[in-house]
């Protein structure tokens, strides 16, 4: 994995846990464990606790979801002092059957010290531990990991390191032995105070908020499957959230169209009708044509020229209410013959000036194309209401 989205994934964690694995004898183990907190650089011990007996009490105790360092010391683990080249390579003959064994060298110029743990015993630490540890980034082992609070905490002289009494000179690891009594030390850390057993854990969860982690292969391949695992857990959000983004736009443009389309398909409808309407209406007017055509009716007639002067002839205080050319003879009845009265205009109107009809009447007399006029018949119910007249005209 890219180194630098490496560190940023582990940028992320707020949170780390060290655990302590103290080898009693090959059966008997205890744990130490310690959870650190980072709050934009200022560090926070959020929870410690001593001889941890099971694996089930250690699982409680840790929390979910957080990064999990595990050093180991005791029993099985060798501290000795070492040479280191030019090339920072360590020098000379540590352990017969080197092969058989894991080195966790520590240097302090040309000389330092270095861990040493067999790789049968490192394995079966690590299967017991991860039984009931989730997210283990990094396994080390002794106690030379407290080397980055020695200058921060101004430590001198004898300290207690888990189970280790180290002795520090200048800022320098000068002895290690392991720790003989049950002797408690505490070092001031802000406003905290460190235990011993505690010391290690804490150096160790500052190391890793500062970048500074395991060189060996083992911790690198814990640290790149553990930034793999938050790389998934990002993308799985962020992919979520994404999914979720695409839905509700989804939404938003499926609501709009969707009111757009009732909208339209309203619209639709609506003429759809008045478009059926229009169809209607040109099928009844097709057939009234038909029968005016049928009727010889087509074309220009004399009687709109008589309508228009019956009009223009007419005082203004009269009112029209009908004109009837060649009306009926009688009312019509079924399966009887229509008659009209041909050459014969009845006029019905109303007014309020009796002589604006003798006036009318002298007037139409007058006209060479009508042959007679005369009042059918004039009446008036009460005073303050037009009178009703009817006319009879014959051309």
């Amino acid at each position: 994995m890219n180194h630098l989205l490496q560190h940023k994934l582990l940028a992320t964690c707020s949170r780390v846990a060290a655990v302590s694995v103290c080898l009693n004898n090959k059966e008997s183990w205890s744990y130490n464990a310690l959870v650190l907190e980072n709050r934009k650089g200022d560090y926070k011990v959020v929870d410690r606790k001593s001889s941890i007996q099971s694996e089930k009490e250690l699982e409680r105790f840790l929390p979910d979801k957080a990064p999990v360092i595990i050093n180991i010391q005791g029993w099985g683990v060798l501290i000795k002092k070492a040479q280191f080249d030019d090339n920072g390579e360590l020098t000379g003959q540590l352990v017969p059957n080197i092969e058989d064994f894991e080195l966790y060298p520590y240097r302090q110029g040309k000389t330092g010290f270095v861990a040493i743990i067999r790789t049968e015993t490192l394995q079966e630490v690590y299967l017991n531990v991860q039984k009931y540890i989730k997210d283990i980034i990094e396994i080390s082992v002794g106690p030379m990991c407290i080397a980055p609070l020695i200058a921060s905490l101004s430590l001198e002289g004898k300290i207690i390191a888990g189970s280790y009494v180290l002795n520090i000179e200048h800022n320098e690891i000068t002895t290690a032995k392991p720790l003989s009594d049950e002797s408690i030390s505490g070092y001031k850390f802000g406003d905290d105070v460190i235990s011993g057993p505690h010391l290690p854990l804490l150096a160790l969860c500052i190391s890793f908020f500062e970048a500074r982690l395991g060189s060996d292969a083992f911790s690198k391949a814990l640290l790149e499957e553990y930034s793999y695992k938050r790389l998934m857990f990002y993308a799985g959000w962020s992919v979520l959230v994404a999914l979720f983004i695409g839905l509700f736009v989804n939404y938003l443009f499926f609501d709009k169209y969707n009111k757009d389309y009732n909208q339209i398909s309203g619209q639709y409808a609506l003429n759809e009708n008045i478009l059926k309407q229009l169809k209607e209406a040109e099928s009844d007017l097709a057939v009234k044509r038909e029968l005016v055509l049928k009727g010889g009716l087509e074309g220009q007639t004399s009687f709109a020229w008589y309508c228009d002067r019956l009009v223009e002839l007419m005082p203004a205080n009269l009112t029209l209410t009908q004109i009837a050319m060649h009306p009926e003879v009688s009312k019509v009845q079924k399966s009887k013959e229509i008659q009209f009265e041909e050459n014969t205009i009845l006029i019905v109107g109303e007014t309020t000036d009796a002589l604006a009809i003798h006036k009318w009447l002298s007037q139409l007399k007058r006209e060479d194309w009508v042959k007679e006029v005369d009042l059918v018949s004039y009446s008036q119910d009460e005073a303050d209401v037009p009178a009703k007249f009817n006319l009879k005209l014959l051309f």
